[in-house]
This record gives C-alpha cells, structure tokens and sequence, in this order.
C-alpha cells in the first residue's frame, strides 16, 4: 500500500493553476454537462408542467501522469526510473530520449551532472548507461516511488544507498552490484566501463510487485502559457560550471539540448534531445563529509524556479513541505503554474548559479 495512504495527511496538491490550469493533470477532463430546461406556460385551464432535457455528458480523456498527454482508458501506470550517465565518455546515451521525465543534478566535484530519467509512457528494454546512486535522487525519487536501476551509489556511514531506499519505501530496485540482478543488466563491448552498462527497463517493470504510485507528481495544462519571448538558454549549475544550452524549435514546439561546445546532445540513433518543458530549479547542495565529496540536496523548503515552454521565460519559485509531497510551483504573483503536455527536463542547479537566456 502506497505510503500516502498510510501517512496521517498529504499536503495539498496544486488545485488552481495559471491561465486555465487543470486541477491535476494525471486523472481525467472533468465531464461537463449542459442542462436545458423548458417550463410550459400555466393556464387556468391546465396543471403547470416542467420538460427537462439533458445533453450527453462529454467524453471523459484519461491522461498520463508523467507528460500529460491523452491514452487509452485502459493504460497502466507503472513508472520506472533509472540513474544514466551525463559523461562526455557515456555520450551517446541509450534512450534517454525516450524518457518522459528527466532530473538532472551537480555530482561530487560540482563539475559533472549525472541523470535521474523516468519512464512511463515509452519505455525501452535497453537503456543507458547505467551508474551509481546519490542521495538527491531518492530524495526527488520519494514523490514517485518508482522502482529504481542503479550501480552502486554513494555510502555515508552508518546510512548507504540502499539503507536509505528501503526507509523511503522505494518499491523495489535493482542494483547492479548485487549479484542476483545480473538478468537485467549487459555490458556492451562497444564501450569501455563504466559507460557501458544497459538495463532492460521492460523487465523491470513487468517484475515490480503491485504497487499503488502517487499519481500527483506533476501538473499539466493545454492552455497557452504567458510569459517573456526566450529563444535560448544556457544552464550553468555552477557559477562556473555550464552544463549544456537549448534553444528552442518553434516547429516542434520543443527546446533542443546542446553540449557546451554547440554540438547537439543526441541519443544513440542520432535523435536530438528534445523536450516540451524545461525547468531549472534553484536550491542548495551540502558537501557531505566523505572523501569523495558526496553532495546533499536540499530539496523541501522553497527556491527560485525558472520555467522555460512554448518558447517563454515564466519567473516563479518551487516549494515542497516534505520529502513525500510533490513540488509545488508559482509564479511571482503567487499563481500556480503548470507544464504543458508532453516530456519535461528538470534541472536542479546550485542556488547561486547564473542562468543566460536570450
């Protein structure tokens, strides 16, 4: 049973949103039903008499919870998760593209960023590469309880990894350190380790015990956001570290990641990076006391947001009661705000980094 149902009380979700924002995207459009009604005239002669006709009720669309967008009625929702390099040597990577949901976050150094992808509506059976675990991404991982595929990760003592998934009740996942998941995961020997680990994120799936997923995690909306004309962005994460850029396409009504150096960040058939919503939320990383440098993210309280859709810049902030709740987010007005339909990149940079647009 999902642990929502056993908390005493879920912090409220987001139930008016900007500029016609549904109350939460991943249920179905609210039915509406239109009502006529006819009043006979009264005479002395007759009894008053009432005809009340009544219009077919609109045809409910069940959407999907990780992008908004419509499926059919019989569609299971069961997300998957998986840790994939950002390494110039694991680039290309294996279907990234296809994720619907994308969190990206600093690495010890502060000079590397490694992804949390989440899939749903398209998910592949050879996905990569594969890396370790960190401490940000269960935090951010607790809202979806998704199972997870990982290669290790990092060990604070006395909590590690896996101490800490089991106390945040991630459903199940699979490590491939641990022997006994060997099945899910291959080497390929086109690459040198440790970029070359692929998982099959379908088997994954099909082997999750049944699980209740929150199904509150984001928020989306057909409606038109407005905002400030953006055409690019550059995303440093650091003051000093600039990560990658994207510049929006107008055709797809997409942002097209780019490398630092200008080349487009493409997946492994050539497929450039492309998403509907990209999102860069400030916060705070803490440098935890290890030797390699592990980083925490404080990822409850309230930061800066910016959010980038349909080729506009919207200034907000991100707020989050407790490791649980969804992020919620505003505009400066104080005005929910929503995604569009379609695949989102989140990008959680350090709270003092700049962020270029143009």
């Amino acid at each position: 049973m999902n642990k929502r149902v056993r908390a005493a009380a879920l912090a409220a979700c987001i139930m008016l949103t900007l500029a016609g924002c549904t109350a939460k995207a991943p249920g179905t459009t609210p039915a509406e039903t239109a009502t006529a009604t006819e009043s006979a005239t009264t005479t002395t002669q007759a009894a008053t008499t009432t005809t009340t006709e009544t219009t077919p009720a609109a045809e409910e669309v069940k959407r999907s919870p990780t992008t908004g967008m419509p499926v059919e009625e019989d569609t299971d929702y069961r997300p998957v998760a998986c840790v994939i390099s950002n390494a110039k040597g694991a680039s290309p990577q294996w279907e990234l593209k296809r994720a619907d949901v994308v969190y990206e976050f600093l690495q010890e150094g502060r000079s590397v960023t490694r992804f949390l992808a989440i899939f749903n509506d398209d998910v592949p059976d050879d996905a990569g590469p594969v890396r370790s675990c960190r401490f940000p991404f269960l935090d951010i991982l607790a809202m979806w309880e998704a199972p997870i595929a990982f290669c290790g990760g990092s060990s604070v003592a006395p909590v590690d990894v896996d101490t800490r998934i089991v106390s945040e009740n991630i459903p199940y996942y699979i490590d491939d350190t641990k022997g006994r998941y060997s099945e899910y995961f291959r080497r390929d020997s086109s690459r040198k380790a440790p970029h070359n680990l692929r998982v099959n994120l379908q088997q994954l799936r099909e082997d999750t015990p049944e699980w209740d997923y929150p199904q509150d995690a984001l928020t989306f909306s057909d409606a038109v956001p407005a905002g400030d004309p953006v055409s690019k962005v550059q995303v440093n994460f650091t003051e000093k570290y600039d990560v990658a850029s994207y510049q929006y396409d107008d055709q797809q009504k997409a942002w097209l990641r780019y490398w630092p150096d200008g080349d487009p960040m493409e997946d492994a058939d050539g497929t450039q990076i492309a998403v509907t919503n990209l999102v860069v939320l400030k916060m705070n990383y803490k440098t935890l006391d290890t030797s390699a440098g592990h980083l925490e993210l404080e990822s409850t309280g309230s930061g800066e947001a910016l959010f980038f859709m349909n080729g506009v810049q919207i200034e907000g902030t991100w707020e989050r009661e407790n490791i649980d709740d969804p992020l919620v987010f505003k505009d400066k007005q104080g005005k929910d705000v929503c995604l569009m339909p379609g695949k989102s990149w989140f990008c959680m940079v350090d709270d003092e980094a700049p962020i270029v647009v143009e």
